[in-house]
């Protein structure tokens, strides 16, 4: 389950059981001028071509690898995340796992184990409400001029998000919102990144 692997705050990009899990952090790359930078996809490729590897199955995705939640700008400053552990498994049931260690440093024993389900561990919230900043007459104007634009030619597509304020009883946990996630949304992927949790 990469789900119980990544726990709360490790990495997860997961779609219908098949992804990574990832624990810790290697290396951090930063994007001060974004991906639009000339440089910045080549800048990524030397760092992670840099780490020296071994018994690489040579199977895609296997290695070292960045991740980050990157901002639709692309112009905007991004950071990535080189993982120390990565837990990998494929939809035919492959599976392996990458650690990354400092050359002097033993690697990992063994590999990541989910948190035990028995072990104290926070409860999520069993109470929480939800409000948004826009009123809904608002939101629907703003709906309204968005349609008008496209019909115009104006746009070709708009993406629109409404605000939604949520206050728990108790602290959110990532793996708690991606377990509902999952549930609720099957067949969409779900990540978890630094807080950034979605389907």
């Amino acid at each position: 389950d990469l789900g119980a692997l990544a726990g709360d705050t490790g990495m997860l990009f997961e779609r219908e059981g098949t992804g990574f899990a990832c624990i810790g952090e290697a290396a951090r790359v930063g994007l001060p001028d974004g991906l639009s930078s000339p440089g910045a996809p080549a800048s990524v490729s030397a760092q992670l071509q840099d780490i020296e590897t071994q018994d690489d199955p040579g199977l895609p995705g296997t290695g070292p690898l960045a991740m980050g939640a990157l901002p639709f700008d692309p112009a905007a400053p991004a950071t990535l995340v080189i993982p120390s552990v990565v837990v990998a498994l494929t939809a035919d049931g492959t599976a392996w796992q990458t650690t990354i260690w400092r050359h002097g440093d033993p690697p990992a024993d063994d590999a990541p184990r989910p948190a035990d389900q028995y072990a104290e561990r926070p409860w999520p919230p069993d109470h929480f409400t939800l409000s948004s900043p826009c009123p809904h007459e608002e939101w629907c104007e703003r709906v309204a001029r968005a349609l008008k634009h496209v019909e115009t030619g104006e746009l070709d597509k708009v993406v629109l998000a409404r605000e939604v304020l949520v206050e728990a009883n108790r602290d959110l946990l990532a793996s708690d919102i991606l377990g509902r996630l999952r549930a609720l949304y099957p067949s969409c992927a779900i990540f978890s990144m630094e807080g950034f949790v979605g389907a």
